[in-house]
C-alpha cells in the first residue's frame, strides 16, 4: 500500500510540475493567434515591404543586408521561425528584440517606437562590410540568438 502511495504522489506532482512549466504565459515565442504551446524560435526571416530579404534556420543564413552608406534600409520586419516552420512574434511586454552589430562603424540600427519592437532600419555608417545578431530578450536573458548576419554598405 505505502508503494502504491508514493507511485500515486510521484505522478501527481509530476502532472502539477508538467502543467505548470508548459503554460502559454510562461513559453518565450508563444503567439496567442497560433496554436504553439510548446513552440521555440529555430531561425528568423528578415523582411522589407513584404518580400523576405534574410532568412537564418538550421544554422544556415541566406541573404545579406545591402545599403548605401548614408541611407536607411526600408523598415525590416523581423519574424521568428517555430520548430513547425509557422512564423511568430513574441507576444507579451516581457520580450524584447536585441542585436550586436559587429562594427558600429560601418552600420548601425535605428529602430522607432511607432514602428513596433520587431521592425527596425539598418544605416550605413561607412562603406565595407560587418555583421548583425538578433536576440530575443525576455527579462533579462536571451531565449534566442541568431549567428551574425552579413551587413555589406556601399557608396
Amino acid at each position: 500500500m505505502r508503494k502504491f502511495m508514493l507511485t500515486l504522489f510521484c505522478g501527481a506532482a509530476l502532472l502539477i510540475f508538467t502543467i505548470t512549466n508548459c503554460s502559454r504565459d510562461k513559453n518565450p515565442v508563444s503567439n496567442s493567434d497560433t496554436d504553439h504551446d510548446h513552440a521555440e524560435a529555430v531561425g528568423l526571416i528578415i523582411s522589407a515591404n513584404g518580400v523576405g530579404l534574410i532568412r537564418y534556420d538550421k544554422g544556415q543564413v541566406s541573404g545579406e543586408l545591402n545599403v548605401k552608406k548614408g541611407d536607411m534600409t526600408p523598415l525590416l520586419t523581423i519574424q521568428f521561425i517555430a520548430e513547425d516552420g509557422d512564423l511568430f512574434q513574441p507576444q507579451g511586454d516581457d520580450y524584447t528584440l536585441s542585436w550586436d552589430v559587429a562594427d558600429a562603424a560601418v552600420a548601425d540600427v535605428i529602430q522607432h517606437d511607432e514602428d513596433g519592437k520587431w521592425r527596425l532600419h539598418v544605416r550605413g555608417q561607412s562603406s565595407g562590410s560587418t555583421t548583425i545578431v538578433f536576440k530575443i530578450f525576455h527579462g533579462d536573458h536571451a531565449d534566442f540568438v541568431s549567428e551574425p548576419i552579413p551587413i555589406r554598405v556601399t557608396d
